[in-house]
């Protein structure tokens, strides 16, 4: 019986040590794509992620996905070796209540079908404007926050309960009655 072809793991290294960046595949990953450095203080090896195959599905090498991997790996070289920095969180512009749902059903958005998920999460982030004012950053969305949408939204089911006229409150007891 033939044996099967062994597939040789693609690996590539920049720099010297300890400023070394290795990249590549790890079969015990699924061949994903990783870079790994090696840290002083911990004395270990630090693994990050590419995210990223460069084997396509007959089992042959994709030559941009190689090249992005490489361009990843060279890009973690020059931030460990001090030539670039990087671009610090609060350069960026924080993401807005208001920006949230352009972000995620947009041209390539998490869900740019419409599906009744989709159609909860809409309602959730108009609720969570409405409370919190569009303006309001994810960074700051903390407990207490948090606590406001919840509240308001209990507070509106039991106005709707009410207005029904409905002898049961929002919780499905009676309302003013106790057990």
């Amino acid at each position: 019986m033939p044996r099967k072809k062994q597939i040789t793991k693609w690996e590539g290294r920049l720099g010297v040590w300890p400023l070394v960046v290795w990249y590549g595949e790890r079969p015990e990953k699924g061949h994903v794509c990783y870079t790994r450095t090696w840290s002083t203080q911990t004395e270990n090896w630090r693994w990050k992620s590419c995210r990223t195959k460069v084997r396509r599905p007959d089992g042959s090498l994709d030559p941009d996905a190689q090249a992005r991997v490489i361009e990843m790996a060279k890009r973690r070289h020059d931030l460990l070796t001090g030539r670039v920095t990087e671009t610090p969180v609060d350069a960026l512009p924080p993401v807005r209540i208001v920006d949230t749902w352009a972000i995620m059903t947009g041209e390539g958005g998490r869900y740019p079908t419409r599906t009744t998920y989709r159609d909860e999460l809409e309602a959730g982030l108009h609720h969570a404007a409405k409370v919190l004012g569009g303006d309001f950053a994810w960074l700051h969305m903390d407990e207490e926050a948090f606590t406001r949408v919840i509240r308001a939204k209990v507070k509106e089911a039991r106005a709707r309960r009410l207005k029904d006229g409905s002898p049961r409150g929002w919780n499905g007891f009676r309302a003013g009655v106790q057990a």
